[in-house]
């Protein structure tokens, strides 16, 4: 027997009322008046990988940084000198020991430990599990590749959590927030997957078209 959806709640950030509902098996609350999507228990933006505890600690970090420096980008000019890069996800400041050493970076910060790549910032899981299209473009590392998206959840974390394929920087930065922490535009709907559906098949038909062909080149 199916099991009830719970009531809707009102919403802590746009104050609508009636508009919140709990996203099944999580604390995630999704608003379909503002599209918010966050943690019932800290307020913060709910995806995946959100911890309140982590949400917390960082908070504290940067209130810290905050007394010596006006904002997170001054913060990184002046450790920029050092040989110090910031932590794409924790803001936490990393260094090489060596110019050669390997670029494939570990955060310090051990409730973080992310793996980024120290030329442009990438998830390194992602690349691990994707290839190297999913660099920045721009990257010394970074590899073209035309073909679709493709969903590894067997090798791929995010893909196993997320149920649908990672996609690479560029194309991630195109969807509208509410996408890109994982909450569909429209909602949880067929119909609302569907349109979801249909507008990322307009976006690879269009960057189909963008796409010079190789008889121009010649």
């Amino acid at each position: 027997m199916p099991q009830p959806r719970p009531p809707m709640e009102d919403c802590k950030k746009c104050s609508a009322t009636g508009t919140v509902q709990r996203l099944r098996g999580t604390k995630g609350m999704d608003c379909t008046s503002c599209k918010a999507c966050y943690c019932a228990d800290c307020g913060g933006i709910w995806s995946v990988y959100h911890s309140c505890a982590f949400k917390k600690q960082i908070g504290q970090r940067i209130h810290l940084w905050a007394d010596q420096f006006q904002h997170e980008k001054e913060f990184a000019v002046e450790l920029a000198p050092f040989g110090y890069k910031m932590c794409p996800r924790c803001k936490v400041p990393a260094d090489k020991d060596e110019e050669d050493d390997c670029d494939h970076m570990y955060c310090r910060n051990k409730d973080c430990r992310h793996e980024f790549c120290w030329q442009c910032f990438a998830d390194r899981r992602l690349i691990a599990a994707h290839g190297n299209h999913y660099h920045e473009i721009g990257c010394p590392f970074y590899f073209a590749y035309d073909g679709p998206a493709e969903f590894v959840p067997d090798r791929c974390d995010t893909c196993k959590k997320t149920g649908h394929a990672c996609l690479p920087p560029d194309q991630f930065r195109q969807l509208l927030p509410a996408e890109q922490i994982g909450v569909p535009v429209d909602g949880h709907t067929a119909a609302a997957r569907r349109r979801q559906h249909e507008r990322m098949e307009m976006k690879m038909a269009q960057r189909q078209m963008q796409k010079p062909s190789r008889q121009q080149g010649l």
